[in-house]
């Protein structure tokens, strides 16, 4: 990307673009003004979602009264059925019994869920319309992590269980053999082992055996034969993938994930399992440099620094078909599904670049994640949705182009579509949220996130303290987003009026907000898109008197900042500034000035200059700097502003570290960004 600074600000693509992304047809928060979270999501033969998951919200939307035994304690699961369009629900339902776990569905609709605690879980199942409780089956002293509901109705519960497990005659292993395990050097205790139940379609229990890893499993799928595939982990270290007969009485296979050495590696984590149509198992997890990797694949070298996501395919024998890492370090996949073409889906959650392709910007890129088509050979990505803003906790496909995605965000702007049926993040923290991708439709218009220009960081709102995609009268900021269509008429509002235009490609604007957008406490704006005849639009953004960035040399954001030294050069390492000597900084975001200028307007060359209403104030490596002048940069567009620092005269030579504060507003964080002699 171009440097936006000393040009007019015109800038070039920030990143590439993506092959075939898919269209984001919604994406909507499900929450009170406590908070939630999902844990689940399934998809009917019709396209219309459920979600199942857990709240503290005295007011969420729930459309009918509790269902379930009477409770003294207030509702704190629920279950949500979204139109096809994720504009509304079609109900949702409080259960008063364990839930709020994963989710299912059978051929007829009828509705499976999880619930439970350590000590024992719980799986209910409800008619299609969640109006009637069909059973509910207790597994005591087991605390189970999924299920699957095959054609016939029949569950298949994995987990993990300790001593007194209510095994069933003949079963694989019914007698707890896993013996005693420790926590750093303290008394020992039982060790858990995993298991795996059964429940016919009246939920009653067809078999329940431990597994003997000595650990727990994770994540359980079937085959066509009736056959149960487990993955998960071991407490002896390693990820593991099992596969027991029709039965629960045999054993049919069993991996373990360790490296030649014989190292094992407890972070090695199966996390999600899938079975295709030939019996293939897929098996996703995270971290570990025992997973075993094929030439050919499509990252067959792990990463170098922490851990990663993986998936696996087996054979319906167990032989490996493909074995791949994907992404890079902190990142990990926890569910997966599987089309009849045996291509692979699955979100890559924590990521910021997936094979050079990087996201748009870092919008709680710990919690996000990139949607990701493998080829059946495990060898190429065939298409991605990259960075969406929430952990996809699980992934299902509706067999007709579509997939969903749920799990529980702390994202608070650029995650949800604006007609979708919660637009806004709850008052308190974290929301459950759901979003469907068509991977047969070709992405349309939208908005990945709004940034600082200079710093290319999501706006903060200082009463808040997380990233909310503030803005402030004035600023010059970058739209990343996708089919942006420059020359048809583009334009960008808030609240309605037309904001001036640096730059436009497909996938970026640079822009300036209007300077008559009100910074009043608790004010926001609503920001809209128009490109020909189409409109995305609008998102809601909070406003603040300031959202200081300074530009830098490359335009990325980060290290080298945009300053000029006091002979005129350009700043750098080769060309460092002396001590007491001043310097010129170009930034953005100060918000409103004394005197006004008009939007779009350039600054002029002659003084006086506009200067901005809120204090500006200046540290280098921490020390107070001198501001010895802030106002309009000359002959640039409005917003951009030049503030003149000297350096003190004790700082050390080398990369030096330039704060600018205006009011209480800090410019973002770059690293060292100025080059002392």
């Amino acid at each position: 990307m171009k440097a936006l600074w000393l040009s007019l600000l015109v800038a070039a693509p920030a990143f590439a673009d993506l092959s075939n992304p898919p269209l984001l047809t919604y994406s909507t928060y499900l929450s009170g003004t406590g908070g939630s979270g999902a844990n689940g999501i399934a998809v009917d033969s019709s396209g219309y979602a459920y979600v199942s998951g857990i709240t503290s919200s005295p007011d969420f939307p729930y459309t009918s009264g509790p269902l379930g035994p009477p409770s003294s304690n207030r509702c704190s699961s629920f279950i949500a059925k979204l139109n096809l369009s994720g504009a509304a629900l079609v109900w949702s339902v409080c259960l008063t019994l364990p839930s709020g776990g994963p989710i299912a569905l059978d051929e007829a609709g009828a509705i499976y869920v999880l619930g439970g605690n350590a000590s024992s879980s719980t799986i209910t199942k409800l008619t299609p319309q969640a109006d009637r409780i069909l059973y509910s089956t207790t597994i005591t002293v087991a605390q189970a992590s999924s299920f699957s509901v095959d054609h016939a109705g029949n569950v298949y519960v994995t987990g993990t269980a300790g001593p007194g497990l209510p095994t069933t005659p003949g079963a694989y292993q019914t007698l707890y053999m896993s013996g005693n395990c420790s926590a750093g050097g303290e008394s020992s205790f039982p060790c858990n082992d995993s298991f795996v139940f059964k429940l016919n379609q009246t939920g009653a229990v067809v078999y329940g055996t431990y597994m003997g890893t000595t650990g727990a499993a994770q994540a359980v799928a079937f085959d066509s034969q009736g056959s149960a595939w487990i993955t998960g982990y071991t407490d002896g270290g390693g990820g593991f993938v099992a596969k027991l007969d029709a039965t629960g009485s045999s054993l049919l296979y069993s991996k373990f994930f360790a490296d030649d050495s014989g190292y094992q590696t407890p972070l090695t984590l199966g996390l999600g399992i899938a079975v295709d149509s030939e019996g293939a198992a897929y098996v996703v997890g995270e971290y570990g440099p025992g997973v075993p990797t094929t030439p050919g694949a499509l990252q067959p070298n792990g990463p170098s620094f922490a851990g990663t996501g993986f998936i696996i395919k087996f054979s319906s024998a167990g032989e490996i078909v493909y074995g791949t890492y994907v992404g890079t370090d902190y990142q990990s996949i926890s569910s997966v599904a599987v089309d009849q073409e045996g291509n692979a889906y699955f979100g890559l959650n924590g990521l910021s670049e997936v094979n050079g392709a990087y996201s748009a910007c870092g919008v709680a890129e710990q919690s996000a994640t990139s949607l990701i088509v493998l080829s059946p050979d495990g060898s190429k990505i065939l298409a991605s949705a990259v960075n969406f803003p929430g952990p996809a906790k699980t992934v299902v496909l509706d067999g007709m182009g579509g997939v969903y995605i749920t799990g529980t965000t702390y994202t608070s702007v650029f995650l949800s579509t604006p007609q979708a049926f919660q637009t806004e993040y709850p008052p308190s923290s974290g929301s459950a949220f759901a979003a469907k991708f068509d991977f047969s439709q070709p992405a349309g218009m939208g908005l990945n996130c709004l940034v600082n220009a200079g710093s290319l960081s999501v706006g903060m709102n200082n009463s808040r303290g997380t990233p909310d995609g503030a803005v402030a009268p004035g600023e010059v900021v970058t739209l990343f987003g996708l089919n942006f269509s420059p020359g048809a008429g583009l334009k960008v509002t808030f609240d309605g009026a037309s904001a001036p235009l640096i730059y436009a490609d497909t996938g970026q604007i640079n822009a300036v907000v209007p300077f008559d957008v009100q910074d009043l406490s608790g004010s926001s704006t609503l920001v809209s898109i128009q490109s020909g005849e189409q409109t995305f639009g609008p998102v809601k953004l909070p406003v603040a008197p300031a959202q200081p960035g300074l530009f830098t040399r490359d335009g990325s954001g980060r290290g080298q900042a945009a300053i000029l030294n006091q002979d005129g050069t350009l700043n750098s390492s080769t060309s460092p500034a002396s001590a007491g000597s001043v310097v010129a900084v170009y930034m953005t975001g100060v918000g409103d000035y004394k005197q006004k200028l008009l939007d779009g307007s350039l600054g002029p060359l002659d003084p006086p200059f506009p200067s901005p209403v809120l204090g500006v104030s200046a540290t280098i490596n921490g020390e107070q700097a001198p501001v010895l002048f802030v106002g309009q940069a000359p002959g640039l567009i409005a917003g951009v502003v030049q503030v003149n620092v000297q350096v003190p005269g004790d700082v050390k030579s080398g990369m030096a570290t330039l704060v600018v504060y205006v009011g209480d507003y800090v410019s973002s964080y770059t690293g060292p960004n100025l080059a002392i002699r």
